[in-house]
């Protein structure tokens, strides 16, 4: 038993050993060298290729500034009730009865429960009577939809039209 283990121990080293041997005479070199991956960019549409222009500028930068104004953050909030789908999971766990019993309602099982589905996006003004361009997902089937703009002010909304297909809404 000993010397089999003498034996394994033995091969195992001699594994190394050659492992260490074999990839050092690879001659492995760890030094990366960058290839043309794509053919060179025609001096004359170089120009197209930067959004940077020769001063250092970004024309992004004014445009960003210009609508910037515009853009709002949206936040709706959905009062839903029902049973709570989790009860159904848990009824038959060994503590269900005693942690429902709590509320003096004898058991509590699928007791409907008002709860919140919160939501929130953004938006962007596309009128000067302030019609909001939003996305559907963010104000579907809302109670209650709140605009708050970028200088902090807060403003209640409703909702005016929507497109689940295309997932828009205008607000």
């Amino acid at each position: 038993m000993r010397k089999l283990s003498w034996i394994g121990l033995g091969l195992v080293l001699a594994g190394v050993v050659v492992g260490v041997l074999f990839t050092s005479e690879m001659k492995m070199d760890r030094t990366a060298t960058a290839q043309e991956v794509a053919p060179p960019v025609n001096a004359q549409f170089a120009q197209y290729n930067s959004l940077i222009n020769d001063h250092g500028e970004s024309p992004f930068v004014p445009v960003a500034e210009r609508v910037g104004p515009t853009v709002v953050h949206i936040s709706s909030d959905k009062v839903m009730s029902g049973a709570n789908p989790m009860d159904e999971f848990f009824e038959n766990q060994p503590f269900w009865e005693f942690f429902h019993k709590r509320d003096g309602g004898g058991g509590g099982g699928n007791r409907p429960r008002e709860f919140h589905a919160p939501s929130t996006g953004s938006g962007m003004i596309i009128s000067r009577d302030g019609f909001i361009l939003t996305n559907n997902h963010v104000v579907e089937n809302a109670d209650k939809v709140t605009v708050k703009t970028q200088n902090g002010q807060e403003y209640e909304a409703k909702i005016i039209g929507a497109d689940p297909e295309t997932d828009v809404a205008v607000i």
